[in-house]
């Protein structure tokens, strides 16, 4: 029987390094690993990995490759990388990673396991046979996703929260009044919120003079956000928005804003600082403000899933909630941090990923 102390892990991750739910959730895990003194590897796919990664064994290689030839040395390398830290547990993370963890299960007996981070769409259907079982889902939705649309079993998938640290304690940190933050990747859907957030900043500016937004994170639309962002601080003829880009310094970030917009890993981490949170996933689900009432169904789908009316009004009458009444925003705060404390710890994610890959090694040997 494989115990904590003998679990070697190489950790694939084949998507390019973002500001990201996904992102944060590995780098957190391999944090606590080191911390809990099980080793890690990792297999990234471009040099940004190596600088988040320091003191880990990092390889940088092409996996997104369409061409056989480095597709066949790619899995010589990480043959060479699984004899050389005498790996015993693959763990993947995105879908190209998971074709990788199959085949090299294949050739060096070599058990994989697969972190299902998202809701796959159709075509990732085309991915179903390189999940393994069990595999991880961060959240209840996303295995009743994967039980639905993708096939599982339920009994096959296991639910292991996403979880932070507590490295940046919000009390450590003074946040600007009336300071909101939005941090996301900005793909087509997230960017559609931060440009109704701009809208939103705008109008709460009615009645808050000094509100003002930071908008952070890389994506396709960084640009076209911040046009808007422009267009917005003209009108009101003044800087109240603010684009900053990808960062490294989250916490901190999130810390120093008096209300964060976001889900997933973002909220959590604004509530491990203690700063409310108003959560919104797309166009289409809206959570709102993130209080005891709302928490427990809010958070089997990483704060994405909410019945309110996605519009610029409703948006500033949730923000304008916690940023008007200090009292509300501090009992809002303390929940949040007391929430994350008990449930969504970055020490609790690991020990529950080490009973997994105890019974997945375990599977193995009875085979």
């Amino acid at each position: 029987m494989h115990t904590k102390d003998d679990t070697r892990v190489l950790m694939i991750f084949s998507q390019p390094w973002h500001i990201g739910g996904a992102e944060s959730h590995l780098l957190a895990l391999v944090q606590e690993f080191r911390t809990l003194g099980i080793h890690t590897a990792i297999v990234g796919l471009d040099d940004t990995i190596k600088d988040v990664f320091q003191g880990v064994p990092v390889t940088v290689l092409p996996l997104r490759t369409h061409s056989l030839s480095p597709f066949i040395d790619n899995i010589k390398k990480l043959n060479g990388i699984i004899d050389g830290e005498k790996i015993n547990i693959l763990h993947c993370h995105q879908r190209t990673a998971a074709v990788y963890g199959r085949i090299l299960q294949f050739r060096s007996s070599i058990p994989y396991t697969l972190t299902l981070h998202d809701r796959w769409r159709p075509l990732h259907n085309l991915y179903r046979p390189f999940i393994p079982k069990p595999c991880i889902a961060i959240s209840e939705g996303i295995k009743a996703h994967a039980v639905q649309k993708l096939g599982l079993q339920g009994e096959g998938v296991h639910v292991i929260p996403n979880g932070v640290s507590f490295d940046c304690p919000g009390g450590m940190i003074q946040p600007s009044e009336h300071s909101i933050i939005y941090v996301s990747r900005l793909n087509r859907l997230k960017a559609e919120v931060a440009l109704l957030l701009c809208e939103a900043a705008a109008l709460l500016r009615q009645t808050i003079p000094s509100v003002t937004l930071t908008i952070v994170g890389d994506g396709p639309y960084l640009a076209h956000v911040s046009k808007q962002a422009e267009a917005v601080n003209r009108s009101c003829q003044q800087p109240i928005i603010t684009v900053l880009g990808a960062r490294n310094d989250i916490p901190e970030l999130l810390a120093g804003h008096s209300v964060a917009v976001g889900v997933g890993r973002v909220a959590l981490e604004a509530m491990a600082a203690q700063r409310p949170v108003v959560a919104i996933a797309d166009l289409e689900n809206f959570p709102g403000l993130i209080t005891a009432e709302n928490w427990q169904s809010a958070s089997r789908t990483s704060w994405t899933r909410g019945d309110k009316e996605v519009t610029v009004a409703n948006i500033a009458k949730e923000l304008e909630l916690v940023l008007v009444n200090p009292a509300l925003a501090k009992e809002v705060g303390l929940f949040g941090q007391e929430l994350v404390r008990t449930e969504c710890s970055a020490r609790a994610m690991a020990l529950k990923t080490i009973s997994h890959y105890q019974e997945v090694l375990a599977l193995r040997q009875k085979k």
